[in-house]
């Protein structure tokens, strides 16, 4: 397995295990609206973003790779006011700041590749209206070595 592989796999894994049992893998990462939420919303994915070369030591090449973070959950139907909805953004938000935490802690499950998991970025949630779904979208970027 490759570099960037190995670094999804073990977002992955991180992702899963602070988000527990109750979350699972979206089919659809890249197209959100894709999937079947039907039987659960509580989903999570991984994507692989762009990578460039930064300051690194002689002999190695040191790359920072972005990787993006899509959470999915279901929303109350608004009957009277936006709060439940609302409320769902927020809690998806506000566990994606623990993924973070998690993902800096553990060198995004990759210690023997990763030197450092930074540049946290939540975008705001955006509303599913014809699935009651929110999605929260976040990127953290993973720093590793290339030996030469």
């Amino acid at each position: 397995m490759g570099n960037i592989a190995t670094i999804v796999t073990g977002i992955k894994t991180r992702v899963a295990a602070e988000l527990g049992s109750t979350y699972s893998e979206l089919a659809h990462t890249i197209d959100v609206s894709k999937n079947n939420f039907k039987g659960s919303s509580k989903r999570y994915g991984v994507i692989s973003q762009a990578h460039e070369q930064t300051d690194g030591t002689f002999g190695r090449v040191t790359l920072a790779h972005t990787f993006k973070i899509v959470l999915t959950d279901y929303y109350a139907s608004p009957s009277t006011s936006d709060s439940a909805k609302l409320t769902s953004g927020i809690t998806l938000q506000e566990k994606m700041g623990d993924i973070y935490v998690d993902l800096v802690n553990n060198q995004c499950g990759a210690p023997s590749l990763v030197i450092l998991t930074d540049g946290l970025e939540v975008e705001e949630p955006e509303y599913l209206e014809d699935t009651n779904v929110v999605v929260v979208v976040g990127t953290v970027r993973a720093t590793y070595r290339k030996t030469l």
